[in-house]
């Protein structure tokens, strides 16, 4: 029977109606799956711990909050977030933002942790401390790694029976001797050997800690790797966080008893907590948490020195078990993935898990300092089946393009921008010295932070990687400078490199249309450096000079092109000389030590420093295969303005019969803590380690003078100020105006560029406002006199600052 025409319609209706309701539904299961997390707006804009640069949201005083506005005035990294006990954010829906957690149900849970380790004691002092107080951490599993050349048990010897069982597994009891037996036959690498140790140990150890029963929790993570309850989504007060064993007291009060969480990382940056620009006082009262405890020192922990991030999670999170429901058939012999044990129970890892109420948990994963992050060697940094490959690729070094380790650590700490300030993983210290006594905290943290001395390899393998001593006892400094019109500052620039670098070797090129003589001044140096001068026709191609007497080439033109050619000439000449560290400067840029990069003080007065502080930092760089020496520094520049310091620190401690006025170290200096950028690779200059350098690669012409050899030198875009390998920093001089207009500059006739007059004189020295006072480099001009005599310094220093008058001569 036909069906009729209007029934089918209903029908149909019916039909579609039932299919548009089940899709609204398993909507609205994803929204609860999710809980409708807030966006980040929504967070900050409700949460009343939270300062940004646009308010401040609430009024709570420091002791509260914990935070107050800073003063920014010197800071150089931008930090847009400040967190205490850190983030607030709703829990159900995204107009009700949860509140702060202000008290906690003890509970008698407690961790369990299997940790796999190498060569890493520095951070391993402070990751059981922080996990024994805050899970707490009752048992520890350890597997060191086979190749570790530093033993932990004299740090295993203070925590265990008294506060935690902590087990050292051999790796005979983890990996089957198959697996090495296969592997040889397949060629398998050091990296390979090394994830299947892990998941093998992480399968064993979950097993094992499933048997005994002492723990509900297992942390499987590495010493890196700081838990905490995921204060974006769960923020706790801080007397809570001083609290021990807050974790499981969270997780007991949310009755969590999922077998597996998957925890979101997040990178914590490799900008220091006094580098970052918001909240300097909260920061300040972070760090006293530690330094009020006497003998603590709070850059001694990754917890205190480390507090920036950007607030994103990590692509790949880490796992924490829950063993009561974890079933034990569940467990493979062999982990999935070290990220994610067991994938039958673990959820899969997404980005925005961090955002997910269901991340109770997370992971602040830190680098330290660049020093600790390249410590060990790491098995992921090349393919070691082949023993004899470092060797070779150091018998490469000069040549070669070798992309370091040092750029893995500064671009990782610094990428996507680290834009919060989070004190919250400073509140555990305070509250373990309550719990165990400020004697027994010292006891269990001596040496944290401190990196051990690496016992001399013995295996053929490791002994490959040994990079050879560098000879450094008959070293100098040597340097090329082109000079015009400037003996004013030219007196003061050899001297203060003859003291501070040992200045012994010198390349001059006078510029041809100058109109003053620098034989004088040369002179006087000869009895103490080796000084030769250049003119143009010894370096710069003669259809160049031709094409210019012509116009067929500008002045400007020519004095770009005699520049190329003079620092790669200059450079060849003392390549073959057996020169070792060169500087491509100028007059009115003084090279010093980098306080940026350097932190520990540095005295100018001694003389020689800086040279000396070269030679240490490249023979430790030289021994790290995975960097080895550097053979270009990009020396970043500071711009030195043109505001003068007070007449009474100008004078101060200046040797007698001298005047402060008269030199550009001791009357100029004031700064805006920013590096000079130009656009990209014509920011700083070059200091090259020739004896690294295949002279080779030294073109016929320098690419440009901030930017001398592709390839060699690194590029830049104004942001290598505190890169671990800009070991050296350039204060870039105005000097006083009558200075600074007194020489003619080629560069004036280049349409649109600004002229060198007192207009530019005024712009460039006070925009943008420089208020960071640094006087630093005082100290060399007493060291000097000191060790020259006041006799002889007085005669090399005469005229210094003073601006001679121009003869009408051109050449």
């Amino acid at each position: 029977m036909a069906v009729p025409l209007g029934f089918r319609r209903t029908r149909l209706s019916l039909l579609f109606l039932c299919c548009l309701a089940l899709y609204f539904q398993s909507k609205a299961l994803v929204k609860v799956w999710n809980n409708d997390v807030p966006n980040l707006d929504t967070i900050l804009g409700s949460n009343p711990w939270l300062f940004n640069d646009q308010s401040q949201k609430s009024t709570l005083s420091l002791h509260e909050a914990g935070v107050s506005r800073g003063n920014t005035r010197n800071a150089r990294h931008k930090t847009t977030n400040v967190i205490n006990s850190p983030f607030v954010a709703g829990t159900t829906t995204s107009s009700q933002a949860a509140s702060v957690i202000e008290s906690l149900l003890l509970t008698d849970q407690g961790f369990g942790a299997c940790l796999i380790m190498k060569d890493d004691n520095h951070w391993l002092i402070e990751w059981i401390a922080y996990h024994y107080h805050v899970l707490p951490l009752k048992h520890l599993i350890v597997l060191r790694d086979p190749r570790s050349l530093t033993p932990s048990q004299h740090i295993f010897d203070r925590w265990n029976q008294t506060y935690l069982e902590i087990e050292e597994w051999q790796d005979s009891r983890v990996t089957p001797i198959s697996v090495y037996e296969r592997g040889t036959k397949k060629k398998k690498t050091d990296l390979q050997y090394h994830l299947t140790r892990q998941r093998f140990f992480y399968s064993k150890c979950l097993k094992h800690l499933k048997q005994e029963q002492t723990v509900q929790w297992v942390l499987l993570t590495d010493t890196d790797e700081f838990v905490r309850v995921n204060s974006l989504l769960y923020p706790l007060s801080a007397s809570v966080l001083q609290q021990r064993g807050h974790v499981s007291a969270f997780l007991a009060q949310r009755k969590v008893q999922d077998p597996c969480l998957q925890m979101p990382r997040i990178q914590v940056s490799s900008i220091r907590a006094s580098e970052s620009s918001i909240n300097d006082q909260g920061k300040i009262d972070a760090w006293k948490r530690a330094e009020s405890i006497e003998g603590l020192n709070a850059s001694d922990f990754l917890t205190y020195q480390w507090l920036v991030h950007n607030n994103q999670a990590m692509s790949v999170g880490k796992s924490t078990m829950y063993l009561p429901t974890l079933k034990t058939n569940d467990i493979p012999s062999l982990a999935d993935s070290v990220h994610r044990i067991v994938s039958s129970v673990c959820p899969e890892h997404s980005e925005s898990l961090l955002n997910s109420t269901r991340s109770y948990l997370s992971v602040m994963h830190y680098l330290g300092t660049y020093e600790q992050f390249s410590y060990r060697t790491d098995p992921r940094d090349y393919d070691a089946k082949d023993a004899e490959r470092p060797q070779r690729e150091f018998q490469h070094l000069k040549s070669a393009s070798v992309k370091s380790r040092v750029d893995t650590w500064y671009h990782r700490g610094r990428k996507p921008a680290a834009s919060t300030l989070d004190v919250g993983m400073t509140h555990w210290l305070p509250g373990l010295v309550e719990t165990v006594g400020l004697y027994e905290v010292k006891k269990l943290l001596e040496n944290v932070g401190v990196l051990e001395s690496i016992p001399v390899e013995t295996s053929q393998h490791n002994k490959s990687k040994r990079q050879p001593e560098i000879d450094v006892e008959e070293e100098v400094f040597s340097a090329c400078l082109l000079t015009k019109d400037d003996n004013h500052w030219l007196i003061e620039w050899l001297a203060y490199h003859y003291y501070v670098f040992k200045l012994r070797r010198l390349t001059v090129v006078r510029d041809p249309t100058s109109r003053t003589s620098i034989e004088a001044i040369l002179d006087r140096w000869k009895d103490r450096m080796s000084i030769s001068v250049w003119n143009d026709e010894q370096f710069v191609p003669s259809w160049i000079l031709q094409k210019h007497k012509t116009r067929g080439i500008s002045d400007t033109l020519l004095h770009r092109y005699r520049q190329q050619f003079f620092y790669s000439s200059c450079m060849k000449d003392f390549k073959q000389r057996d020169r070792s560290w060169l500087a491509l400067v100028d007059t009115d840029e003084i090279l010093r030590p980098n306080p940026y990069v350097l932190t520990a003080p540095i005295d100018l007065k001694v003389e020689g420093i800086g040279l000396t502080l070269l030679e240490e930092q490249q023979k430790k760089r030289a021994m790290r295969a995975e960097d080895g020496p550097l053979k270009c520094i990009h020396v970043p520049r500071l711009q030195i303005v043109s505001t003068e310091a007070n007449a009474s620190t100008v004078s101060s401690d200046i040797p007698l019969g001298l005047n402060g006025s008269d030199f550009l170290t001791t009357r100029w200096l004031y700064h805006n803590n920013r590096e000079i950028s130009m656009g990209n690779n014509l920011d700083g200059k070059s200091v090259f380690n020739l004896q690294w350098l295949d002279e080779s690669a030294i073109p016929k012409r320098a690419a440009n003078a901030h930017y001398i050899i592709p390839g060699v030198c690194p590029e830049t875009s104004g942001d290598r100020l505190d890169h671990p390998d800009s070991w050296l920093l350039i204060h870039h001089y105005l000097g006083s105006l009558e200075q600074f207009v007194s020489r003619d500059d080629p560069r004036n006739s280049i349409e649109g560029r600004p002229k060198r007059d007192a207009s530019l004189w005024r712009q460039t020295g006070q925009s943008p406002a420089a208020d960071t006072f640094d006087d630093s480099l005082r100290s060399w001009l007493t060291g000097f006199v000191e060790s020259v005599g006041y006799v002889d310094a007085k005669r090399l220093l005469a005229g210094v600052g003073q601006v001679e008058e121009l003869s009408p001569m051109t050449a």
